[in-house]
């Protein structure tokens, strides 16, 4: 308790003494805590989007292929994949997932996964709806031109009619909701689904000249394998010398991994910001250092002890830096209640932001007290002598 009743005596007085230097100090270190907070937001908000696909997978979905004999030319057909899967129960489905589609309206070059889906009437399990409705499984028998769309998508869309649009491949599709989790992000905000029997031609030539077929069949009840059987009997019927393989249960990717391999800018800047906020932080501390040796050599001539020292010039720098903190938390609070993200980047705070935010507190007061109070130690009492320094900075 007495180290934060001088904590803040000494902060208020830092204040007073060298305003400008401090607001500079608290400035530079606001923005650069804000950066570091933006970034421990982005990684909660992925782990927490992980969690959520992790909870609303397919129930006990499993990933099988389909393959025919590619050195005898033999293919599949796409007009034929509802007489593949005729004949599954209505706790089971089918998601191809193998396929990327460029929306006309994106960047040339510029594509994004599909979920092309099929189910039966009395369907149990559907992704997670943040807005609007799924479609029927009357519209997947019908082939409808119809699609649920990720968030960071629906800026590709436009309205007739009352009614949204997306275009792909030159085909207009009805936008009929947004898959995802309200008020966050989620790992689906860059997908599109679509009923499997409403590809575009583009999509469809692609099973049509393919030997090979990936999908996920999922039930609810857990009978994976019996409805795999179905499917391979209605092959056969189709295709004779059809084979199938199982290639393992579905998992989640780890987003952490991900977001390694990915090296997103938001981290570098951080660091960036970070470092450079210590540096320029450092040398105002010096600065002032400079300014109190006059007081820092009269504090030893009556009993201060190094340790002492240390002690104040540290819970100076952390009333300082928490000051920081404080303003960073404020200011991207305001943000997320204003504009929730920039650029994709959440500005929602989490416990995380507060947890993490004060370790780089005390990491950034440490790395900043080392060599001005390493200085502040070879002061002499004999600086009292030579008279009182200037403390207005």
């Amino acid at each position: 308790m007495r180290f934060i009743d001088n904590m803040i005596k000494m902060t208020s007085r830092r204040i007073r003494q060298t305003t400008a230097t401090s607001l500079f100090f608290i400035i530079g270190m606001t923005f650069s805590m804000l950066i570091v907070s933006v970034g421990i937001s982005f990684v909660a908000e992925n782990l927490k989007g992980q969690q959520a696909k992790k909870d609303a997978m397919p129930p006990n979905g499993e990933l099988f292929n389909l393959y025919r004999d590619m050195e005898q030319g033999e293919h599949f057909e796409y007009e034929k994949i509802p007489q593949l899967l005729k004949g599954l129960a209505p706790d089971s489905g089918v998601i191809f997932n193998d396929l990327m589609i460029h929306l006309d309206e994106m960047e040339a070059n510029t594509v994004d996964p599909v979920s092309a889906e099929w189910f039966s009437e009395g369907a149990e399990w559907h992704y997670p709806i943040a807005e609007g409705r799924y479609y029927t499984a009357d519209e997947v028998q019908k082939g409808a031109k119809v699609v649920l769309l990720g968030g960071s998508l629906e800026k590709y869309t436009q309205e007739q009619n009352g009614k949204r649009y997306v275009a792909i491949d030159g085909e207009m599709y009805e936008v009929i909701g947004r898959v995802g989790l309200s008020g966050q992000m989620s790992l689906w905000d860059n997908r599109i689904f679509m009923p499997v029997t409403a590809l575009p031609e583009s999509q469809k030539r692609k099973y049509d000249t393919t030997s090979e077929m990936d999908f996920i069949l999922y039930n609810v009840s857990g009978r994976v394998e019996e409805e795999s059987s179905k499917v391979l009997e209605n092959a056969k019927q189709l295709y004779p010398g059809i084979g199938i393989d199982s290639l393992g249960t579905l998992e989640v990717d780890d987003v952490v991994q991900n977001m390694k391999n990915k090296q997103d800018p938001i981290f570098l800047t951080a660091f960036l910001g970070y470092t450079v906020s210590l540096i320029y932080a450092v040398n105002i501390v010096v600065f002032w250092l400079e300014k109190r040796r006059y007081e820092i050599g009269v504090r030893k001539a009556f009993g201060y002890t190094d340790r002492a020292i240390a002690i104040l010039i540290f819970a100076e720098m952390l009333g300082l830096s928490l000051l920081a903190f404080v303003f960073s938390l404020f200011i991207q609070g305001v943000v997320s209640i204003v504009v929730g993200r920039i650029s994709g980047y959440i500005f929602k705070l989490y416990v995380s932001n507060i947890i993490l935010g004060l370790l780089f507190v005390l990491l950034a007061t440490f790395i900043i007290s080392i060599w001005p109070v390493a200085r502040a130690l070879k002061i002499q009492p004999a600086e009292a002598l030579k008279g009182r320094g200037g403390t207005n900075a």
